[in-house]
Order: structure tokens, then C-alpha cells, then sequence
């Protein structure tokens, strides 16, 4: 049987859809190895470029993170830095009042006498040596304590006493050399003592001797060791002299009146 003339056109046309996908080919082949170079470095480029923006974005988060850490320690030290300077504080104000409350139990023991037997003008007198050279809750529970421990006929006398004292001040003007309330930072070595005639006290701190005016609350004059501490003074029985003692053991007495040195 002979092929027929439709069978043979499609025959022609398979033959010529094989010859051009052929040529398809070759033509892909050719561009392939004429443009493989550049394809590779595209791709190269392409994927350098993923990694890089990876990179980039990984080193982001590390740096937030470093950051926040950075920023969470920080709090943590300003916070340990606070607490420690409150119980710097509470242990500072804790010694001061111990050196306070030590140097009105040995103000009480010094002039246990006047303060208890004494005349209500003594009692007076010393009254307003406390309101003037501690500081207010010092002296106010100094003043209540003096009260409970009298006997019984001075009670009413301190009571009234304490009422006065503890009456609001004007504060002194810088004008006037009144002695002040004294700030808890400052040192009283060895109390205050109060001269046998009444008319001084004086007061050792911060290395050297305070005299005041017994009636005023004045300070007159300031005695110093030169070059050494002094710890402790005490008043002569005539009341004229004041014996000084320094942290190096020597002593030296001095005229009330001049401040000078008398030996």
C-alpha cells in the first residue's frame, strides 16, 4: 500500500520540528559556552551578596543583643552601687550617734553633781549648754533622760527646764560668734567641761579646745597643739588654767584670759 499524500506531509513536518529542536540545541550549547563565564560569576555575585546581607542582619542582633546586656548590667551596677551607699550612710549616721550618745553620757558623768544637786541656776546654766551644743534630738532625749533621773524635788525644775529649751529659736546670725548646733560630722574627743567658777566652757574637737562664754555661749578663743592633736583638756581648780593633753601624750597649760602658753 502507498504512503498517502497526507501521511507524507506529516512526515516532512516531524522531520523538520526534529531539525530545528536540533538546531535549538546546538544553539543553547553555543551560548552556554561562549556565556558559562559570566552565568558563574553572576551566580557567584548573587550568592556573595546573600551571605554579606546574612552577615550583616547576624551582626545586628549581636550588637542589640551586646546592648541590651550592656544596658542590664549597668542598671545592676548603679543599683548595687545605690544600696551600698545607703549602708554607707545608715552605718555613718549609726557611728555618729554613738559618738553622740557616748559624749552625753559623759557629759552627764563629768558634771553629775551640778546637774543633779546642783542650784536651779546651775541647772539652768547647764540646761542651756546642752540645747546649744548638741544637736536637737540629742539634747532632747539628753534633757528627758536628766528629767527621770532626778530626784524627785528637781524633776518639776528640769520638766520647765526642758519645756523652755525645746521652745523654736531664732537661729544666730552670722554677725554673732554664738556657738551653733553642732553638725553630727564634727568630733567631739572629750565631751565639754564646764569651769569650776561657771563663767567658761569649753569643748575639744576636731584636734583642738573651744572656750566659750559661759552666759553668752560666745566662743572667745581656739587653742591648738601647733603640729599635734590635743585629746583632752581639763580646767585648773581656780578655774584660770587649761590643762591640754595631745594624741602625742605631751602636755601644756594655758591662760584662760591671754590663750597664751604658760608652760
Amino acid at each position: 500500500m502507498e504512503m498517502s499524500d497526507i501521511e507524507k506531509a506529516h512526515l516532512d513536518i516531524e522531520r523538520e520540528r526534529l531539525q530545528l529542536e536540533k538546531a535549538q540545541a546546538e544553539i543553547n550549547k553555543r551560548f552556554l559556552r561562549t556565556n558559562s563565564g559570566v552565568l558563574i560569576s553572576a551566580a557567584v555575585s548573587l550568592a556573595a551578596v546573600t551571605v554579606s546581607l546574612s552577615q550583616v542582619w547576624v551582626t545586628k542582633i549581636q550588637k542589640d543583643k551586646e546592648l541590651e546586656i550592656a544596658t542590664i548590667q549597668r542598671k545592676s551596677e548603679m543599683e548595687i552601687q545605690e544600696k551600698q551607699k545607703e549602708r554607707e550612710l545608715t552605718a555613718q549616721d549609726a557611728q555618729k550617734k554613738r559618738e553622740w550618745d557616748l559624749s552625753a553620757a559623759k557629759f552627764i558623768t563629768d558634771n553629775r553633781k551640778a546637774i543633779f544637786n546642783g542650784t536651779q541656776v546651775e541647772q539652768k546654766l547647764f540646761a542651756k549648754l546642752i540645747g546649744s551644743i548638741y544637736p536637737p534630738d540629742v539634747s532632747s532625749s539628753l534633757l528627758e533622760r536628766i528629767e527621770n533621773a532626778s530626784p524627785t524635788a528637781s524633776k518639776q525644775t528640769w520638766r520647765e527646764i526642758r519645756s523652755a529649751i525645746q521652745q523654736p529659736r531664732k537661729e544666730p546670725t552670722s554677725a554673732t560668734n554664738e556657738v551653733k548646733q553642732p553638725l553630727l560630722g564634727e568630733s567631739l574627743t572629750n565631751g565639754l567641761k564646764l569651769s569650776p567658777d561657771r563663767k567658761y566652757y569649753m569643748v575639744v574637737r576636731n584636734g583642738g579646745v573651744s572656750l566659750f562664754d559661759a552666759s553668752t555661749n560666745k566662743e572667745l578663743r581656739r587653742i591648738v597643739g601647733n603640729d599635734d592633736e590635743i585629746i583632752g583638756a581639763f580646767f585648773s581648780p581656780d578655774g584660770n588654767l587649761i590643762l591640754t593633753v595631745t594624741i602625742s601624750g605631751k602636755r601644756r597649760t594655758w591662760n584662760i584670759k591671754t590663750g597664751q602658753v604658760v608652760q
